[in-house]
């Protein structure tokens, strides 16, 4: 999800990954993933305020929701240092084809976060970044959209049906 469809690109992501998750030292490499997960988060939330726009039903006298609606709302919500239009749209044009999936992890480490608050898991702060997480449990990603989607139609469902 983080680099290009390259074959030298993806042998420098899995010498990076082996590195990491083996605990070596810090490569330059290594020193780029705090700021992709920066922006993973940031499109996680372009992702999260579309959603919640189209189920929402807002901005339907104006177009519909829009990326570019869900981005000035995040820049204008948003109180992280560094979350402004500008640095939405560069993490954006840059993570739009996985952003689903990266919408995915950052569900996936906010919940195993809350878990390990409530209940500690015997987990490190470490093994809880997004990185991490997609490389440990890739299937819960993989299907977290889907479990997302049948959650919420289950629960939107409930709401306008009386016979449910």
């Amino acid at each position: 999800m983080g680099w290009p469809n390259d074959s030298a690109a993806r042998e420098d992501a899995m010498q990076m990954l082996r590195a990491w998750l083996d605990g070596g030292e810090p490569r330059q490499f290594l020193q780029r993933i705090p700021l992709m997960h920066q922006q993973w988060g940031r499109v996680a939330d372009t992702v999260l305020l579309h959603h919640g726009m189209t189920e929402g039903g807002h901005q339907k006298r104006r177009g519909g929701p829009s990326v570019g609606k869900a981005i000035f709302l995040g820049a204008k919500r948003i109180k992280a240092r560094g979350a402004s239009q500008a640095n939405m749209w560069e993490g954006w044009s840059t993570y739009k084809d996985a952003a689903h999936l990266i919408a995915a992890v950052i569900a996936v480490c906010a919940d195993i976060q809350r878990r390990n608050r409530n209940q500690p898991l015997g987990i490190g702060l470490q093994d809880m970044l997004p990185m991490r997480v997609v490389c440990l449990v890739p299937e819960l990603v993989w299907g977290w959209p889907a479990l997302s989607a049948v959650w919420f139609e289950l629960h939107s469902q409930g709401r306008h049906r009386a016979d449910v």
